[in-house]
């Protein structure tokens, strides 16, 4: 996908839901479009997503990409997950930890399940929104190593949209650009040099539950369908 990428440097939030506020200023240009959707990556980055959702007034929805970890290794890294099937392997951990095919897909397995039990306590166990042909903003509360957002991204792109903005409050300057190369826009606030770490750019950065990603869904899908005078239906919108 070509790719533009566009930033007015703002170093610094008070917290999550001012990031995405600030953020939804700089995505003026896609409020009340009747084709867009708003996807959060859970847990933080569902907060900056549901203040856009809510001022863009688009729907919201999660994709998640969730960490695959080695067996008896478990602060090493083998790879990530994404909704949709999606799976990114570090082969030169692989190699590495001698690990076995039927290992990795062990390990895969138990968080594909694991993943899908988030998904369905997001969502309270409605169907996900449609993503094919759509206008798609995919938000996190900032990227590092931009490897959760690149799987994302992935997962995102294999559902065909008709087209794919990544917006994010804060950035690495490394994870720009690998993020570029999936998404047809990039939108940031802040690409620091030198980059420490996200919350480095929030006052406040308190860990979010499950629960309040599900509140957060909820409440702003809610607000929305006020808003555009629709009714919820069973969670296609």
């Amino acid at each position: 996908m070509p790719t533009s990428k566009e930033s007015a440097m703002d170093p610094m939030f008070e917290d999550r839901f001012e990031a995405g506020w600030r953020l939804a200023d700089a995505l003026s240009d896609y409020r009340d479009r009747r084709n867009c959707l708003v996807l959060g990556i859970p847990n933080g980055g569902v907060a900056v997503a549901a203040e856009v959702a809510r001022r863009l007034r688009a729907p919201l929805d999660v994709v998640i990409a969730q960490t695959l970890r080695a067996p008896q290794e478990p602060v090493v890294t083998i790879g990530m997950i994404a909704s949709g099937g999606i799976r990114v392997l570090n082969e030169r951990v692989l190699r590495a930890l001698s690990l076995s095919s039927e290992e990795v897909d062990r390990v895969t397995e138990d968080e594909r399940r694991r993943l899908q039990r988030r998904e369905d306590l997001h969502r309270n166990h409605k169907a996900a929104l449609p993503v094919t042909g759509r206008c798609v903003l995919l938000i996190d509360n900032g990227a590092a190593t931009g490897t959760s957002v690149q799987v994302a991204a992935r997962a995102v792109v294999a559902q065909r949209p008709m087209e794919l903005a990544v917006a994010l409050p804060v950035v690495s300057p490394e994870a720009l650009g690998c993020i570029g190369e999936l998404a047809d826009r990039v939108i940031h606030l802040s690409a620091p040099q030198p980059f420490v770490a996200i919350e480095q750019s929030y006052l406040a950065f308190p860990r979010l539950t499950d629960e309040e990603v599900r509140h957060l869904l909820a409440e702003t899908n809610a607000h929305v369908n006020t808003v555009r005078g629709e009714r919820p239906n069973g969670g296609v919108l």
